[in-house]
């Protein structure tokens, strides 16, 4: 009998651990969708649900709403916080977004070197746009020293993971 109540309680555990999961995965999803027909107040609520049970995607896309002021108050150092969360859960387009932030002084001190740093991690773990910021910045010698081969390293790379480079900028 104990063997089929251990059995029984992994069972109700998984379930619960599963739910828990498709809950929070349907969470998004709604938040998603209320965006995409711009219904921000009703992202923002479903963003925030599924943030609060520690959902990097939705950290990720409730700092976009606060960042514009779409469905909630506009407050850059919310978005900040909520990015460097999603940063940690292991969202790259997080840790672009708030390199940038970093760059400009945007919701958090002014940075440039280490806002640059997440744009290099996001890049480095394959994010095409980041691979074009990063590109950006040693062209321009933000947060980095200028550096016209590391430039062109890096937008040669957005190109191939995706990002839309035209040939004749890759020419100059």
């Amino acid at each position: 009998m104990t063997r089929t109540i251990q059995i029984l309680f992994i069972g109700l555990v998984a379930a619960l651990l599963a739910s828990g999961c498709v809950s929070v995965q349907n969470l998004e999803r709604q938040g998603i969708k209320a965006y995409t027909i711009k219904d921000y107040p009703k992202a923002a609520a479903k963003f925030q649900e599924a943030s609060k049970q520690g959902s990097a995607v939705a950290q990720y896309h409730l700092a976009i709403l606060y960042a514009k002021g779409q469905g909630v108050p506009q407050d850059e150092q919310k978005a900040a916080k909520l990015l460097a969360q999603a940063e940690q859960g292991g969202s790259d387009e997080a840790g672009l977004m708030l390199g940038l932030l970093m760059i400009h002084g945007k919701g958090v001190a002014k940075d440039p070197v280490a806002g640059v740093e997440k744009i290099r991690a996001a890049a480095e773990k394959g994010n095409d746009v980041a691979m074009f910021y990063l590109s950006q910045a040693y062209d321009q010698g933000i947060g980095v020293n200028k550096d016209e081969a590391q430039a062109l390293v890096w937008l040669k790379k957005a190109k191939a993971a995706g990002y839309p480079v035209e040939d004749s900028r890759l020419a100059q």
